[in-house]
Formats: structure tokens, C-alpha cells, sequence
């Protein structure tokens, strides 16, 4: 119990650094890389699955905040909003695609840049 617990704490107070590094790298890589095509291959998915590696932790420590007997209400609820939000970003992702062609892989730099400060100072 008491090995849980300081797990636990450390595991929350560190998803903010965890989160800060993984949101620079990608931020980082977005904004400087100079192929597109290159962000679409296999650099893609790897930049997909450490987002979805750094929401998730980001969501681990939640999901401990909230955990309670009656799970499924929570689980239903972030679950519905996390693929809505998803979904809308992707739409406004393409429409900005097109608007602005090859600054949009710079603006999604930027912004997962602005996030992971975020994240560090929160």
C-alpha cells in the first residue's frame, strides 16, 4: 500500500516533465523539418504514437484522481470527448491543409511547442 501510494504521488508530479519532453520533441521536429513528405511516412507514426503515448499519461493520472466505484460514467464521458475533440482537430487540421499548404506542419510545430510549455509550468 505504501509502495502504491509513493508510486503513485512521483508518477503525478513527473507527468508534467514527461509530457513537456515528449510535446517539444514533436513540436520541435514538426517546425524544423523541411520534407513534408517525410512527416507523412514512417516519421508519422512514430509522432503519433508518442502523442498518443503522452495524452495517455496525461489521462493515467486523471483516471487516478477519478478513481471511484462507478467507472463507467467517466469512462463513457471521456471517451466521447476525447474522439470528438480528435475528430474536430483533424477536420480543422485538413482545412488549414489546404488553406496554408506547407505552413501547417509549422503552425501544428508551434502550437505542440506552446503546449509543452504549458505542461511544464502547470
Amino acid at each position: 500500500y505504501l509502495l502504491g501510494n509513493i508510486f503513485v504521488l512521483n508518477l503525478v508530479k513527473n507527468t508534467n516533465i514527461i509530457s513537456f519532453f515528449i510535446f517539444m520533441f514533436l513540436g520541435l521536429e514538426m517546425f524544423f523539418n523541411k520534407d513534408k513528405e517525410q512527416i507523412i511516412s514512417l516519421t508519422s507514426a512514430t509522432n503519433i504514437l508518442l502523442f498518443a503515448f503522452s495524452v495517455s499519461i496525461d489521462g493515467f493520472s486523471v483516471g487516478i484522481v477519478l478513481s471511484s466505484e462507478n467507472i463507467l460514467i467517466p469512462i463513457i464521458l471521456f471517451s466521447t470527448i476525447s474522439f470528438l475533440f480528435t475528430f474536430i482537430g483533424l477536420v480543422i487540421g485538413n482545412k488549414l491543409d489546404k488553406l496554408l499548404g506547407k505552413y501547417t506542419t509549422k503552425l501544428g510545430g508551434l502550437i505542440l511547442i506552446l503546449l509543452s510549455f504549458y505542461y511544464l509550468f502547470t
